[in-house]
């Protein structure tokens, strides 16, 4: 006989009786997912939302990039007239106080534009074409600024002069990776820091001390002088019909151990006393 309610379902076979509950007793089987709670995973920004922030945005203002744009020298791109209208104001943020001098610390970037519209410019390698966005990787030429794509670089490797304008560079020093990862910008720091410490060491090496000029006599041989050519001076200009001793004596002193000069409104004090 088969009997049958809500919860139990029971079978008679002979003088053995089963019963069973339906659910959680071997009857049903669970999934993993309903047994086990997972954490739920932190949700990140999009990567190549980042990516194409940086490639389109202004690291400074946050506005849309156009020309004219400029590089520092961790790769960042900027406005140049936001970065300058910062550096001239003092308002640089502490992040960007890499930045001192606009003509030694960041790069003129020669950027290939798809159309004319400064407003909404797309910029892409003059050599291969590929757009700048974040999908790739783009280095910048310090001697002359053109951005080109890094993977022209690797297939053509060992230049030394641009591959657009055929400019010749240093590749060890003149290469730019632009937007770089956490990693390179780190290593773009190191040098940055090293080459501030040794101008330091430089500009203070050619500081020398002011030499002490030491005194002698000098201004009291002067001084003993200056009547001797106060009185050749007034010789020449007294008339003919004049006492040179009296006519001396309006514009020399009357004293003959007077250190100081005289004047006709001015006599010595000693002179005066006396």
């Amino acid at each position: 006989a088969l009997h049958t309610n809500d919860k139990w379902t029971s079978h008679s076979r002979g003088s053995l009786l089963f019963s069973f509950h339906m659910g959680n007793d071997g009857g049903s089987i669970q999934r993993r997912c309903e047994v086990v709670k997972l954490k739920k995973k932190k949700q990140k920004p999009e990567r190549e939302e980042q990516n194409r922030s940086k490639w389109t945005l202004c690291a400074l203002s946050k506005q849309k990039l156009a020309p004219p744009i400029v590089a520092c020298k961790l790769g960042y791109l900027y406005n140049k007239m936001a970065l300058l209208e910062a550096l001239l104001d003092g308002t640089l943020p502490p992040e960007f106080s890499h930045i001192k001098k606009a003509k030694r610390d960041v790069i003129d970037l020669s950027l290939q534009s798809l159309n004319d519209d400064a407003e909404d410019a797309k910029f892409v390698c003059p050599v291969t074409g590929l757009a700048l966005g974040g999908n790739y990787r783009f280095v910048a030429v310090k001697k002359c600024g053109c951005v080109i794509a890094e993977r022209a670089w690797k297939e053509i490797p060992d230049q030394n002069v641009c591959l657009n304008c055929s400019t010749p560079f240093d590749p060890e020093s003149d290469i730019l990776i632009l937007n770089g990862t956490e990693e390179e910008v780190n290593q773009l720091k190191e040098k940055l820091k090293k080459k501030q410490s040794s101008r330091k060491r430089k500009s203070s090496s050619k500081k020398k001390p002011a030499k002490k000029i030491q005194k002698t006599g000098v201004s009291s041989s002067a001084n003993t002088l200056g009547p001797l050519i106060a009185s050749a001076e007034v010789s020449k200009n007294m008339p003919k019909s004049a006492d040179p001793s009296i006519y001396k004596s309006l514009f020399t002193s009357s004293v003959a151990d007077a250190t100081e000069g005289e004047t006709f409104c001015c006599r010595h004090v000693g002179h005066r006393l006396g």
